[in-house]
């Protein structure tokens, strides 16, 4: 059991019940901003503690940290050992690993000795956002990436809200879109092309389909634009022109 994941979940739950419950603290005059301080009151004994334990929201392997070690003059035993093959995993929290299950370190612990796998996994993040960090993984030039984005684009087309919050996580000079299914497939088109534009010809692009969203199964909007998500994943590994992408039907499993 993790400490910083009850932390993460601690604070997810709180506000949710937050903005869940606006229209109760109208009928009882009760202000946001008061509801939220109580909430958070029973973790003032913590917060001295998190900036220690906040390093472990984050992986430790990342395009970032990669970039930095092999430039780094004075680490001489990366720069005369041989460079292992490079797998680099981007997408949203499904990536990320922090609040939910943490495939990219089992992939990395069972490839240790042969492969170096980063986890280029931003929690909350649309499609829209995430074109925005190929700068780090185009300079590492990885051997492999896959995608796996669009669970956060396909959230903030049902909800207005969700909409919002990922809107506002975007500098303002590109908040003026919000996440649709038409703009996730411009956005995933741009980063599919910009990748096969930039990295080796040598090296693997894997799309990964979104997996399916909630609990409403079958017929469901939320499983109906999923479904329509994971067609333009296939419909762009077919359409493009690179023998080098390829299609893993996350959804369809």
């Amino acid at each position: 059991f993790h400490f910083n994941m009850f932390i993460t979940r601690t604070f997810g739950i709180l506000s949710l019940i937050i903005m869940r419950t606006r229209s109760l603290f109208t009928d009882i005059h009760l202000d946001a901003t008061a509801f939220g301080s109580l909430c958070f009151l029973p973790l003032i004994p913590v917060v001295p503690f998190l900036p220690v334990i906040s390093t472990d929201f984050y992986p430790r392997d990342t395009p970032t940290s990669y970039l930095k070690e092999i430039n780094n003059p004075l680490n001489s035993r990366e720069q005369n050992s041989p460079r292992k093959p490079v797998l680099i995993c981007f997408g949203d929290s499904l990536t990320h690993g922090s609040v939910s299950a943490n495939w990219v370190d089992r992939v990395a612990a069972r490839h240790t000795a042969t492969m170096t796998v980063l986890n280029a996994g931003v929690n909350s993040e649309t499609s829209r956002a995430a074109r925005f960090r190929l700068e780090d993984i185009i300079a590492v030039q990885p051997d492999m990436v896959t995608i796996l984005l669009g669970t956060n684009d396909l959230i903030g087309s049902l909800d207005d809200e969700a909409a919002t919050m990922y809107q506002n996580k975007l500098w303002w000079a590109h908040r003026n879109k919000r996440p649709t299914l038409d703009l996730y497939e411009k956005e995933l088109r741009y980063i599919v092309q910009e990748l096969d534009r930039c990295l080796a010809p040598s090296s693997k692009i894997a799309l990964l389909s979104p997996p399916p969203l909630g609990e409403g199964g079958f017929g469901g909007v939320a499983w109906e634009k999923g479904a329509t998500l994971a067609a333009t994943c296939e419909g762009l590994c077919k359409t493009c022109s690179s023998d080098r992408l390829h299609y893993i039907p996350l959804f369809e499993k």
